[in-house]
C-alpha cells in the first residue's frame, strides 16, 4: 500500500528572482505530465531545508507531526526501497523558494520528483530550487544503481556552484520539463560545469507535450557529456550559457573546439528562404566514426545568436527527421524569432547526441563584412541586421560571428575612424569556419599593423583561435592576451602581424603564456592540420613575435612551416624584445628555408633561441645576431638545445652566434648538422649526444696556408664502413674549451670509414682572410635522410 507523506512548502512565484516565466519561449510546448507509479509518494509541504527527524520509518517529517521537505523527501525516499515519488503541495502564502543550506542528498533508488504535482501548475514551472546559499553543490544529484529508474520534472534550478542537474550512476534516469538557470562557475580545477551534467543513460527533455527543458544562461556549458558517457539530449531550448550548449567532456580535437565530438556533429551547408519556408541542406555526419557511420536522426533548431565556440546552441526547436542517407535537404516552416539554424545528431547504436553543429544564417552568402567600430560590446543577435545590429556599428566580434555562420570563406575587413585599438573584454568567437582577416585594409596602412587586440581587460583568454583550417590572419596588432594566435588545423596564414608588442614594434606588450601556439591534440598524422604558415618570404610577409612569455610553440602534426619572422627582437631587427622563455619551441616543424627572405631572425630572447623536441628542420637563420647578421643580439641560453631523447634535428645554412651559453647542444639525440656558421657563443659552439650506435669524432693533424690554399688533414672515427662527410671551418679565435667553433663554413670532404671505423681525410680549399687563424671539422655520418654529426674537433693554428 502506497505510503502518503505531505510536505508543506512556502513558495512565491511573484519572489522568483530570475522570472522563470522570460525563459520560456512561445515554442515550449506545456501541460502536466502524468506521475508515475511509485512504492510510496511523499508529498512536500515546506520550503524549509531541515531534515528528517527518523529516516527510513516511512514518515516524511521533520519533527513528530511535523512538515516535511524536499531534503527530507529524499532522505525517506532513498530509505525506501521500490519506485517512489515526490509530489508537492506548498501553499502560497509562504512563496516557492527551496533555499538549501547545504547540497542535497543524491538520489540513490527509482524516485521521481515531480514539481508539475504543486497545485496551480500550468505547463511553467511553480517551484524553484535557488542554490546561491548551498555551497560547492549542484541542485540534485542523480547517483543510482543498474536497473533503477529516476525522473526530475517541473523545477526551476539557478545559482547552483557546479551543475543544476547532475544525472549519473548506472541507472536510467529522465529531466524533463525544468528550467535550468545561472548554474555552475569558475573551477579552479579546470573541470567544466554548468546545467546539467549527464551520465551514461540519462534522457534530457523529449518531444512530447511538457518535456523539453529549457537549459539557459548558465555560467558555464548548458549540458556536459560525462567522459565516455551517452545520452539523449532532445527538444530542449539551449541558448545563451557562457560555454557551448552541449560539451563533451572527453572530446579535445582539432576539428571543433575542445569539447565538441567530431564523430558525429551533423554539418548544415546552407539555408535558403523559401517563401514562408526555409530549406536546410547539409551531410548528417560528414566524419564517420567506427561507431557511428551516420545519425539516424537530426533535430534542427532556430537562434538568435551564435555560440563563441561557433558550434551553436539550440534556442528554438524546429523539428526532427529521421535520416536515410549522408546528405540531407529538409523543410521547415520559417521561425519567426532566429535567423541562424543549428542541428544535433542522434546514433541509433548508441541513441547518443552530439554536440550542435556548427550555426548557419539563413540566406546569407559568404562576401566582405567591413569592421567600422573599435568597440567590443557583448554579442548581439546577428538577426537585427548585416553586423551593425547594437547600434555601435559593426564591431570585430560581430564580423566574426556573421562569419562563423556563413559557410564559406568571408573577409574581414577594416575602415574605423578614431582609435585602432579593440580594448577586448571576453574571449573571442573560435573561428569555426573559414575567414580572411586583414588588417591591412585598414585605411592609412603603409607597412605597420594599425588595428590593435588588446587583451588586457580580458581574463588569461587567447586572442584569436583558429579551428576552421583555411584561414588567413594578417597586419594586426596582438597582445596581452594569455595567448597571442593559437592554431588548431590546418591550411592557415599568418603574416605581417606584430604579437606580443605595441604598434610601433619597439614596445613589449607580451602575451602571457605564448605569442603563437600550434600544437596539434587529436590523432598524429591527420590530414586537417597540415600546411600552416607563420610569416613568409617578404617583409609584408614577417611577423613580429617578442615579448611574449614563449615566442612560438610549434609541435608536431601542425604543419607548421616558419618563415622570415622576427622573433625576440624589435621592428628593426637591432634590439631585444625578448620573449621572456625560448623564441621558438618546436617539434616536427620547418623553422627558415634556403630561398631569399625565408630564414628567420630569432635573437634577444631570454632563454634558448630555439628549444627542439626533435624532428625538426632549421634553415637559413639568423640565431643570436641583428637582422645583418653581423652584430650580436644574442639569445640568454643557447642558440638551438634539443631535449627530445631521440634527435632527428636538420639544421644547415645557419648563423648561430652570440648566444648566452651553447651554440647547438644536441645531447638530446644528435642530428644532421653542415654548413653551419657558429662562433662566439659563451660556451661549446656544438655538444652533440654521444650515441654508442655511431660514435663519431675526428681529430686535425695538419693545417697549413699556401697561395691562397689551404690544405686540411686528419683522421674521424664513426661505425665501420660507414660514409661520412667531413665539414672544415675557419676561426679567428679558438674556443677557450680547445675545441673550437666553426665560424666559416669553407667546404667539405667525402670519406669511408675501414672495418674498424676509422678514417683518414686530406681536403683543399680556397684560404679565406689573414685573419682567420684556425680551423676545426666536425664528421657527419650520413644515413640515408638521418645523420649524426659530431661535436667540433680539436681548434688547430694555421701553418705557413
Amino acid at each position: 500500500m502506497a505510503r502518503v507523506i505531505t510536505v508543506t512548502a512556502r513558495l512565491v512565484l511573484g519572489c522568483l528572482a530570475l522570472g522563470v516565466a522570460a525563459f520560456l519561449p512561445a515554442h515550449l510546448p506545456g501541460g502536466p505530465i502524468p506521475a508515475a507509479f511509485a512504492d510510496a509518494t511523499f508529498t512536500v509541504t515546506s520550503a524549509g531545508d531541515e531534515s528528517d527527524v527518523t529516516p527510513g520509518d516511512g514518515l516524511c517529517a521533520i519533527a513528530p507531526d511535523g512538515p516535511c521537505t524536499l531534503r527530507a523527501a529524499i532522505q525517506e525516499a532513498n530509505a525506501s526501497p521500490g519506485a517512489d515519488a515526490i509530489h508537492f503541495n506548498l501553499p502560497p502564502a509562504g512563496g516557492y523558494i527551496i533555499s538549501p543550506a547545504s547540497a542535497l542528498p543524491a538520489i540513490v533508488d527509482s524516485l521521481v520528483i515531480d514539481a508539475t504535482t504543486q497545485p496551480g501548475f500550468s505547463g511553467q514551472p511553480l517551484i524553484e530550487l535557488d542554490g546561491r546559499n548551498a555551497g560547492q553543490a549542484s541542485g540534485l544529484s542523480v547517483n543510482t544503481s543498474r536497473g533503477s529508474t529516476s525522473a526530475i520534472r517541473g523545477l526551476a534550478i539557478h545559482d547552483f556552484a557546479v551543475f543544476g542537474l547532475a544525472g549519473g550512476g548506472e541507472g536510467n534516469t529522465v529531466i524533463q520539463g525544468n528550467v535550468i538557470t545561472s548554474n555552475g562557475g569558475p573551477d579552479q580545477s579546470g573541470k567544466p560545469r554548468g546545467g546539467i551534467y549527464l551520465g551514461d543513460g540519462v534522457t534530457i527533455g523529449g518531444t512530447s507535450p511538457g518535456a523539453a527543458n529549457v537549459i539557459a544562461h548558465n555560467r558555464g556549458h548548458g549540458v556536459v557529456h560525462g567522459y565516455f558517457s551517452g545520452g539523449t539530449i532532445s527538444g530542449n531550448s539551449i541558448y545563451g550559457n557562457a560555454g557551448q550548449g552541449i560539451f563533451f567532456e572527453s572530446r579535445c580535437f582539432a576539428v571543433g573546439p575542445c569539447g565538441t565530438y567530431p564523430d558525429h556533429v551533423p554539418a548544415i551547408t546552407s539555408v535558403e528562404r523559401v517563401g514562408d519556408n526555409i530549406v536546410v541542406r547539409g551531410l548528417n555526419n560528414p566524419n564517420p566514426g567506427r561507431f557511428s557511420p551516420w545519425n539516424a536522426a537530426l533535430e534542427f533548431f532556430a537562434n538568435r545568436t551564435i555560440d563563441p565556440s561557433g558550434y551553436g546552441e539550440g534556442e528554438i526547436f524546429l523539428g526532427a527527421r529521421e535520416m536515410y542517407d549522408i546528405a540531407f535537404e529538409e523543410t521547415f516552416p520559417a521561425p519567426a524569432v532566429g535567423c541562424i539554424v543549428t542541428a544535433t545528431g542522434l546514433t541509433a547504436m548508441l541513441a547518443d547526441t552530439s554536440s550542435f553543429s556548427r550555426g548557419v544564417m539563413i540566406g546569407r552568402a559568404p562576401g566582405v563584412i567591413t569592421v567600422n567600430s573599435a568597440a567590443d560590446p557583448a554579442a548581439v543577435e546577428l538577426c537585427g541586421g548585416p553586423c551593425a545590429a547594437g547600434g555601435h556599428g559593426c564591431t570585430l566580434r560581430e564580423a566574426m560571428d556573421l562569419a562563423n555562420a556563413t559557410p564559406g570563406t568571408d573577409t574581414i575587413a577594416f575602415d574605423i575612424k578614431g582609435p585602432h585599438t579593440i580594448s577586448v573584454r571576453s574571449p573571442f568567437p573560435t573561428v569555426s569556419d573559414p575567414v580572411v582577416i586583414d588588417g591591412t585594409t585598414q585605411p592609412g596602412f603603409s607597412g605597420k599593423p594599425l588595428i590593435e587586440l588588446d587583451g588586457s581587460l580580458a581574463d588569461r583568454v587567447t586572442g584569436l583561435d583558429l579551428r576552421a583550417g583555411h584561414s588567413v590572419v594578417r597586419g594586426l596588432v596582438i597582445n596581452r592576451f594569455f595567448v597571442g594566435i593559437a592554431v588548431g588545423s590546418g591550411d592557415n596564414t599568418i603574416q605581417g602581424n606584430f604579437i606580443g608588442t605595441d604598434p610601433s614594434g619597439t614596445i613589449a606588450r607580451g602575451n602571457e603564456y605564448m605569442g603563437v601556439s600550434a600544437a596539434f591534440f587529436g590523432l598524429w598524422g591527420s590530414p586537417v592540420f597540415n600546411n600552416n604558415l607563420i610569416g613568409g618570404a617578404t617583409p609584408l610577409d614577417r611577423n613580429l613575435i617578442s615579448g611574449n612569455g614563449w615566442g612560438v610553440r610549434a609541435w608536431r602534426g601542425s604543419g607548421v612551416r616558419l618563415l622570415g619572422n622576427f622573433i625576440g627582437t624589435d621592428y628593426s631587427g637591432t634590439k631585444s624584445l625578448a620573449n621572456t622563455a625560448a623564441g621558438v619551441w618546436a617539434d616536427g616543424v620547418t623553422i627558415g628555408g634556403p630561398g631569399p627572405g625565408e630564414g628567420n631572425l630569432i635573437s634577444g630572447n631570454a632563454g634558448a633561441g630555439i628549444a627542439v623536441e626533435g624532428g625538426t628542420n632549421i634553415v637559413g637563420n639568423k640565431i643570436g645576431t641583428t637582422a645583418n647578421g653581423k652584430r650580436p643580439l644574442g639569445n640568454g641560453g643557447a642558440g638551438i638545445i634539443d631535449s627530445s631523447g631521440y634527435g632527428g634535428v636538420d639544421a644547415r645554412d645557419n648563423i648561430i652566434a652570440y648566444n648566452g651559453t651553447w651554440g647547438i647542444n644536441a645531447l638530446g639525440g644528435g642530428g644532421n648538422l653542415l654548413r653551419n656558421s657558429i662562433h662566439s657563443n659563451g660556451a661549446e659552439g656544438l655538444v652533440m649526444y654521444s650515441d654508442p650506435d655511431y660514435p663519431t669524432s675526428s681529430v686535425v693533424q695538419s693545417a697549413s696556408r699556401n697561395r691562397g690554399e689551404l690544405t686540411i688533414s686528419g683522421s674521424a672515427r664513426s661505425v665501420p664502413e660507414a660514409d661520412l662527410e667531413i665539414e672544415v671551418f675557419a676561426n679567428e679565435a679558438c674556443d677557450p674549451s680547445g675545441f673550437g667553433e666553426g665560424q666559416l663554413p669553407l667546404g667539405s670532404v667525402g670519406a669511408t670509414t675501414d672495418s674498424s671505423g676509422d678514417a683518414s681525410f686530406n681536403i683543399t680549399v680556397d684560404a679565406p682572410a689573414g685573419r682567420f687563424a684556425y680551423v676545426t671539422v666536425t664528421v657527419t655520418t650520413l644515413l640515408g635522410p638521418q645523420g649524426y654529426t659530431s661535436s667540433f674537433s680539436n681548434c688547430l693554428a694555421l701553418s705557413r
